[in-house]
């Protein structure tokens, strides 16, 4: 499972998922994700396009995301940081990359409350900037923030941390 809390498999994601499989341009869809052709802008090469272009990142990682290993979002933050230094910005002004836990491949349905809270913080604090630079947000980083259910979910910044283990290479 792509989940970290498995109460987060509802019925209602369940038949949401099998009403899209359903549709009759449904199995096209998932096949056109999983058969697409490669494209023709790398990974890095689209962040690197679009922090020249003034795009700002806010990347969020689900740390019990078994699909997204850690070393995928670190070399994506990592092209995102020499990309911030070419164009002699901060890392602050291109991305910001955070881990929840605990949240697994789709935390915005594991853990809402706090994936809206984080993102209307870099949100606001993207709308307020003073000389080119981000204003810290409302929200103290790290800390955990609490779901409507109680559970309580840890925010922490991930970008500069060394890896906890191999497999975080």
């Amino acid at each position: 499972l792509v989940y970290a809390q498995k109460e987060a498999i509802s019925p209602n994601l369940v038949n949401q998922i099998l009403e899209a499989a359903s549709h009759p341009v449904g199995p096209d869809a998932y096949a056109s994700i999983l058969f697409s052709p490669k494209s023709k802008l790398s990974f890095a090469a689209a962040l690197q396009t679009g922090a020249e272009a003034g795009v700002k990142y806010l990347m969020l990682y689900g740390r019990e995301d078994p699909w997204v290993v850690p070393m995928w979002g670190k070399r994506a933050y990592l092209n995102l940081r020499l990309e911030a230094a070419k164009l002699g910005k901060s890392v602050d002004e291109v991305v910001r990359y955070l881990e929840i836990s605990p949240a697994g491949h789709c935390p915005h349905d594991e853990a809402p409350e706090t994936v809206s809270q984080i993102t209307e913080d870099w949100l606001v604090a993207l709308d307020k900037t003073e000389e080119g630079h981000p204003i810290q947000g409302k929200i103290s980083i790290p800390c955990d923030i609490e779901e409507a259910d109680g559970r309580k979910i840890h925010v922490d910044f991930q970008g500069n941390k060394p890896p906890r283990n191999t497999g975080e290479w």
